[in-house]
Parts: structure tokens; sequence; C-alpha cells
């Protein structure tokens, strides 16, 4: 048989890609939201620095245009410079309207202290949104791979018992191992349960398990 190959498409690697359009999102936030309240009747120290803000603001939205026209394409697994920019501007920010008398807690530093954990973050929600988690059926066996250390993988020779449920892939061997792997979190998980279930069903002539 031909290898089948089924891509898992798990909430969880939707969330890493939210957290990292997140990113871009706050940091442009904090950077308009910053230039606006300083704009009107600045001086000028304080309306070249909102200038600066505003190209910031402008260059993530560019930023986040790009991720979300290329968000199915894998990334190098890199701090953020840009969000670390933009966090260091905002910081900027908040001290000048400190320093002449302004509140200590201000929406600059709450945007420049989620920006730099945001920038800091970046490489794990880059590894996170680049893992490739699939079900492969071939004729030698199977194998679920579902996260980093998820994994389950046994030649059909091996198995002595499959079973398949929307919850779970259970796959025991003939000397009473067994490989589990939980599909509460995969949106296809009907479609992942049926292909396991119906290889089973034609490779080891045992009756797999149903819903």
């Amino acid at each position: 048989m031909e290898p089948l190959i089924i891509p898992l498409r798990d909430r969880r690697l939707k969330l890493a890609e939210r957290m990292d359009l997140l990113g871009h999102g706050v940091a442009a936030f904090g950077l308009v939201t910053a230039a606006m309240d300083t704009l009107p009747g600045g001086t000028p120290a304080q309306t070249a620095l909102a200038v600066v803000e505003m190209i910031g603001a402008a260059a993530l939205a560019g930023a986040l245009v790009r991720e979300l026209r290329t968000r199915h394409q894998e990334r190098p697994a890199g701090i953020s410079w840009l969000n670390l920019a933009a966090a260091g501007v905002l910081f900027v920010e908040w001290y000048a309207g400190w320093s002449a008398g302004g509140k200590l807690v201000s929406p600059a530093l709450a945007s420049g202290i989620v920006t730099l954990a945001l920038a800091f973050l970046h490489p794990l929600i880059q590894r996170r949104r680049n893992e490739k988690w699939s079900l492969r059926i071939d004729d030698d066996g199977i194998s679920l791979r579902a996260g980093r250390f998820r994994r389950a993988a046994a030649r059909w020779s091996e198995l002595r018992s499959v079973d398949a449920t929307r919850d779970a892939v259970r796959l025991v061997t003939a000397d009473g191992r067994e490989q589990r792997i939980r599909l509460r979190t995969v949106e296809n998980r009907d479609e992942i349960a049926g292909a396991v279930r119906e290889a089973a069903g034609r490779m080891l002539r045992l009756p797999a398990g149903s819903d």
C-alpha cells in the first residue's frame, strides 16, 4: 500500500500561531497608543519619540501582515528583534512620562512588559509552529506523532492489538508494552481514529476499537 500520511490539526499549534501574531499586535497597539498620548502639545523631543513610535508601529503592522500571508511556512526560531526594539521604545516612553511626574504604572509600561516577554518567547512559539505532527501508515507499520515527546510507533508484526477512539490511539505489542496518544486537542481526530481502525483491521485482521 502507498504510505498514508495525515497531518494532525492540533489546537496547540493554532494557539502558537495566534501567540506569534499577538506579539506583533500588542507591540503595535502599545506604540500607537503611546504616540497618540504624546503628540498633542508635546515638546520637540516628545514629538520625535512619537514619530519613532509610529514608524515602529507601521513596521510591526507590516510584519503582522507578512505573518498572516506566510503562516503555513516554516520560520527560523529566534528572538523577535522587532518586538524587542518596540519594547525598548515603550520603556523609554514610560520612563519619560514617569520622570516628568506621571504614574508609575501606565499603559506604556504594561505594553512594554508584554512585548518584551513575547519577544523572548518567540523562539519557543516558532518551534511549536514549525512542528510537523502527523499520522503515517504503511505496509511496515504505524507511526503517530502528536508532540515533541508524544510519539507512538510500531511495526504491524510487533502489534497484538490496536484501539482507536476519538479520545486516544492505543498500540499494544506482543510483549504487553502499551503506547497511548491522546487526541482530545486534535481537531481532525475522527479522521485519525478512522484511518487507524481501518488499517488495523486490514493489516492485523483484528477488531480495532470503536467509538
